[in-house]
């Protein structure tokens, strides 16, 4: 009898990160994103779409693991130790290893785990890539070491802040 609420411990955790896994990747990378990475002076923080698919995938992982550990023979919950060890590798490359941060004093870049900054007078050259539009702007940037980075800016209001912080380092927008 003990031997079959064991597993029912697994089919709830099973359930439960199913709806979690689920809510995480929609929204987790973005949440952790902006509540561990924004500072004082940072004025916007971009997740790319590939955090949330990469959550997705660990949350699989973790589905796996559940799955796993409910069958009886050892064989299948070291799989799902595996499947585990995954979900955790994959959800820290989602939460830490992408997204750009813009901030007063600089751009911090993250991908692939390696952190790269630069400061408003590294940028060699600025350029819109689309037309005037409301809801937001595409403005790709070139910094003297040659790397290329292209920001979505979703806000009026952000894209005069980043303007301003061209102007005042002597770079025009093309």
């Amino acid at each position: 009898m003990l031997h079959k609420i064991d597993k029912t411990y697994w089919v709830v955790l099973l359930i439960i990160g199913v709806v979690i896994g689920f809510l995480s990747g929609l929204a987790g990378p973005d949440l952790v994103h902006h509540t561990y990475f924004k500072h004082d002076d940072t004025f916007m923080v971009i997740t790319p779409f590939a955090a949330n698919i990469l959550m997705f995938i660990a949350a699989g992982f973790f589905i796996l693991f559940c799955i796993g550990m409910i069958f009886e023979k050892k064989v299948w919950n070291y799989v799902g130790i595996l499947f585990l060890l995954l979900s955790i590798a994959m959800g820290y490359i989602s939460l830490a290893g992408n997204y750009t941060l813009v901030s007063l004093d600089e751009i911090t870049i993250v991908k692939s785990l390696q952190k790269e900054e630069y400061g408003w007078n590294e940028i060699a050259e600025a350029t819109y890539l689309d037309e005037y539009q409301y809801d937001g702007r595409e403005l790709h940037l070139i910094f003297n070491d040659g790397n290329e980075k292209t920001i979505e800016i979703d806000s009026p209001t952000i894209v005069k802040l980043i303007e301003q912080r061209l102007a005042q380092n002597g770079i025009d927008i093309n």
